[in-house]
């Protein structure tokens, strides 16, 4: 049974669940009249559905907690009742609101009725055979939510009739008075299930997400070419003197000439011709466009707290759900082809003009790591805390074609030239879904060379590691490999070295995907990592381990980021020069982000070096070394230090994106996803967790936060190393 036929036959067993609820049946025939004419013919039912895939997902019996969803949707047109009272709203899904055909007050009593018909719903739960402590937390998160769904609505009240809220207290209220409802749906369903509370946490993630895409989507009907899909008025929050995310992303878009009569045009609302001038104003600052990415980046950041549940027909369920309810409506105006033609919420989104990556709400991470190990040279030492919190202030977008399939390209090439064997590490360590986390926004067949080239990378990096006694090979095979690059097409290899023979033939696919311009940032790139890699040969062998500054300076080459960062711009269909590319400012960018990622690969690559008795230099022995400090304190140092890397990152980002140069802004807004992308590739990866040795400590918990916790965010002293210091001295 498809997807969408199990929807329907789930729907039509939840209507009628609803039917059989006191508030329609009860002895008040006015108010179940009213509550009749509020929820029939229905909506979309995204919450209950959300309610009753999410418990499903994760195991749970639909016939049980089918009263839990039923009643939720009865408090959620409960809502839309009193909203309509509040807002003067006459219609609600192309119907008489509930206040105009019955009166105001039989609509405020129905409202309370139908908010009440979700406690009396969770009792049939228990009647059902739900256990009651179960039914007892899902109450809890019940009236937490109606609480915050009214904080929300306190601060709308508040916003309105002014243009100065700020975009971050704009998305809040959408949390508290939207995205609240969604992630209790989502969590209801899952307690109600029994699952445990990593899971529970996920789904609740995952329907905040949902919920603030959603209504950023809502916030675009009004933009739309026909009367919004709700059935209400289309300009309901214009006439009520309520600033919408796209009429808030205007004002800050906006020219001071722009601004100003937008500031006239609201400050005359509710008149008709005043919501006409700000509609044509919002339209043509671009925040139409920039309102559409700020919801489909919501909507990429809930699938990738979906994909953390098993591979389930309801998981996908929930999938189908987000893509449905978050389909971009058509537009009106010049934009209107150009979003109509877009499928799905999750495809590639136009070049960014000039706005950081918005700051998520929601860990982005709850898997473990392992335990890594601090002391170079020596046996290593269990890491000193169970919790870690990395600082992450962009969110997890994901690209159009699954992991899975960019993975795919990848591990099939790779043992097809017998790089690997089909059940290697490598091919189980989901290098696909880092570079569908890292390049959200390349094409598909880009995505799909550089998978190749990543798995020919990696392998070759852990390759190298065994010839460590043996450095004349080492020296040999990367000396080929640079040859390789940029000798003719045409000349020889070695037909028995693996390594050669495939770099070759991946070199035709860079070739025909990057370019001529691309190639050759590319292939300088190529030999500034290989380079990378015959320094750490030569710092292995010498009686003391590099200082902190080299050791930077060294991990960031020996990384190779900078060939992903070079593949970025034409693997997107955009061209960004080798003087951009190595502009002082821009190289300091890529530097500071891509060195923040090394950090964090540091952190759990020592939790693979722990487990499998292997000894390694990493930031965190070279800090203990060279200021003389334990294991504790060199990891409160390392966190310190990746604090402000990312901090120096983030305001050359800001520097670059509000610069004359399309190609850099456009490259500084895409980047930074390398950050997201690296923390949630090295907690999950089956290339860093490898089985635990007996008598080692438990996995630290690795987690997201959107603020600094170590260091102070004002605070933009450069660190006490030249060989990065210099980032900071190159800002204004």
């Amino acid at each position: 049974m498809g997807t969408a036929t199990a929807d329907r036959c789930l729907t039509e067993r939840l209507v009628d669940e609803v039917r059989t609820l006191p508030a329609l049946a009860g002895e008040a025939p006015r108010i179940a009249e009213a509550a009749g004419h509020a929820l029939f013919p229905g909506g979309k039912l995204l919450r209950p559905l959300l309610l009753l895939h999410s418990a499903a997902a994760v195991g749970g019996d639909i016939a049980r907690i089918m009263p839990a969803a039923a009643g939720l949707e009865c408090a959620h047109v409960g809502s839309l009742v009193h909203d309509d009272l509040v807002d003067g709203d006459d219609l609600r899904r192309g119907r008489a609101a509930v206040h105009g055909k019955f009166g105001f007050p039989t609509a405020l009593v129905t409202g309370n009725a139908l908010f009440f018909a979700w406690f009396e719903a969770l009792g049939r739960c228990v009647e059902r055979g739900v256990p009651h402590r179960r039914v007892v937390t899902a109450m809890r998160i019940q009236a937490e939510t109606g609480r915050q769904v009214c904080e929300g609505a306190a601060l709308e009240v508040a916003m309105a009739g002014s243009l100065a809220t700020p975009v971050s207290e704009y998305l809040e209220m959408v949390r508290l008075k939207t995205a609240v409802v969604t992630a209790a749906a989502c969590r209801i369903g899952a307690v109600l299930a029994g699952t445990t509370r990593p899971r529970a946490a996920t789904l609740g993630a995952f329907g905040e997400a949902v919920g603030l895409a959603f209504q950023i989507r809502d916030d675009l009907l009004p933009y739309a070419d026909e009367r919004a899909a709700a059935g209400k008025p289309a300009d309901s929050d214009l006439r009520n003197l309520r600033p919408t995310l796209p009429v808030l992303l205007a004002r800050d878009r906006a020219t001071a000439v722009q601004r100003a009569a937008l500031a006239e045009a609201f400050a005359a609302l509710p008149d008709a011709g005043a919501r006409r001038r700000v509609r044509t104003l919002v339209e043509r600052t671009g925040a139409l466009v920039d309102a559409d990415r700020h919801a489909r980046e919501w909507a990429a950041q809930a699938l990738g707290h979906l994909h953390r549940l098993p591979a389930t027909p309801h998981r996908q369920a929930l999938r189908q759900l987000t893509e449905d309810a978050l389909r971009p409506p058509a537009r009106r105006g010049p934009a209107a082809g150009r979003t109509a033609a877009r499928t799905s919420p999750l495809s590639p989104p136009p070049p960014t003009q000039g706005r950081p990556m918005p700051h998520p709400r929601t860990p982005a991470h709850e898997q473990h790591t392992a335990t890594p190990a601090h002391e170079q040279h020596t046996a290593t030492s269990a890491l000193p805390t169970d919790d870690l919190a990395l600082f992450c202030p962009v969110p997890l977008v994901l690209h159009e074609a699954p992991g899975e399939t960019i993975d795919r390209a990848g591990a099939e090439w790779a043992v097809g030239h017998g790089l690997c064997a089909a059940d290697a590490t490598v091919v189980r360590s989901g290098i696909g879904g880092l570079l569908a986390a890292g390049m959200p926004f390349v094409t598909t067949r880009a995505a799909g060379v550089m998978s190749r080239y990543t798995y020919w990378a990696l392998l070759l990096d852990d390759h190298l590691d065994t010839l460590t006694a043996h450095p004349a090979q080492a020296i040999a095979l990367v000396g080929e490999a640079n040859r390789v690059m940029y000798e003719p097409a045409a000349a020889p290899v070695p037909a028995d070295n693996p390594w050669l023979t495939s770099l070759r033939d991946l070199r035709g696919m860079l070739d025909d995907c990057l370019g001529p311009e691309g190639m050759n940032t590319f292939r300088s790139e190529h030999s500034h990592w290989l380079g990378g890699q015959l320094w750490k040969l030569a710092a292995w062998h010498r009686a003391e381990p590099p200082g902190v500054g080299e050791y930077l300076r060294l991990r960031w080459q020996k990384s190779g980021a900078a060939t992903l960062a070079a593949c970025t711009p034409p693997g997107s269909g955009y061209s960004l020069s080798a003087a951009d590319f190595y502009d002082p400012k821009v190289r300091a960018f890529t530097s500071a982000l891509f060195q923040a990622c090394t950090i964090v690969n540091d952190l759990v690559g020592m939790a693979k070096e722990a487990t499998t008795g292997e000894r390694g230099i990493n930031i965190f022995s070279t800090l203990a070394a060279e200021h003389g400090l334990d294991p504790l304190a060199a990891l409160l140092k390392a966190g310190e230090l990746y604090e402000r890397v990312v901090l120096v990152m983030l305001r050359l980002q800001q520097e670059l994106l509000a610069g004359p140069r399309p190609s850099v802004a456009r490259y500084a807004a895409e980047l930074p996803q390398w950050l997201p992308a690296t923390i949630d590739f090295t907690a999950t990866s089956a290339r860093y967790l490898s089985e635990h040795k007996p008598g080692l400590a438990a996995v630290p918990k690795v987690t997201t936060t959107p603020k600094p916790v170590l260091w102070d965010p004002e605070d933009l002293t450069p660190p006490p190393y030249p060989d990065i210091a210099w980032w900071w001295r190159l800002l204004d």
